[in-house]
């Protein structure tokens, strides 16, 4: 099936009501969502987003699959804020009309991760808030002048809240 009949099947099934389930594709959403792992997304009749959801939506490119960050109203409608959990920037803003469905499960190594489940957002979360500490210690090595990089091995030592101090740290410098 080439790519565009998929978008148009995908988008005429949940405007229609029902769900989808597909190979995901990209690396946007690592380590929520990885390249090649199948996703189940409910319509959006009955559907209420929260902050942290993953929507499916519409955008040039064809279905994309993004983290909810922001609901913001502008004149009369409501635009979504999304992103990727690998990307530093969020998306263009979304409006109402493109938005698909919410992403409810993946499947990883033969098990299905509910997406729904207080304790699937948590570890969710808390990948999420991993992953980012990795990427911005990565970024520290290359950019961050000699000068601080005593701080930095004091608060690589410290665990967790040490590593979240030198991510707050790092954000006021930049």
């Amino acid at each position: 099936m080439s790519s565009a009949l998929f978008n148009e099947t995908c988008v005429d099934m949940l405007r229609d009501g029902y769900g989808v389930r597909f190979r995901a594709g990209g690396t946007s959403m690592h380590p929520t969502i990885r390249d090649g792992e199948l996703i189940t997304v409910e319509s959006l009749s009955g559907c209420r987003f929260a902050i942290g959801d993953i929507i499916l939506y519409r955008s040039e490119r064809g279905v994309v699959a993004h983290r909810l960050m922001k609901i913001e109203k502008r004149e009369k409608e409501s635009v979504y804020i999304l992103r990727g959990d690998a990307a530093y920037a969020p998306d263009e803003p979304v409006t109402e009309g493109r938005l698909l469905g919410r992403v409810i499960a993946v499947q990883r190594r033969g098990r299905t991760i509910n997406l729904n489940r207080a304790a699937s957002r948590t570890i969710q979360l808390l990948g999420r808030i991993a992953f980012r500490l990795k990427q911005k210690r990565l970024y520290r090595k290359d950019t961050i002048p000699a000068i601080f990089s005593t701080q930095t091995r004091i608060t690589e030592g410290a665990g967790i809240s040490g590593m979240c101090l030198a991510m707050t740290d790092s954000l006021h410098n930049d």
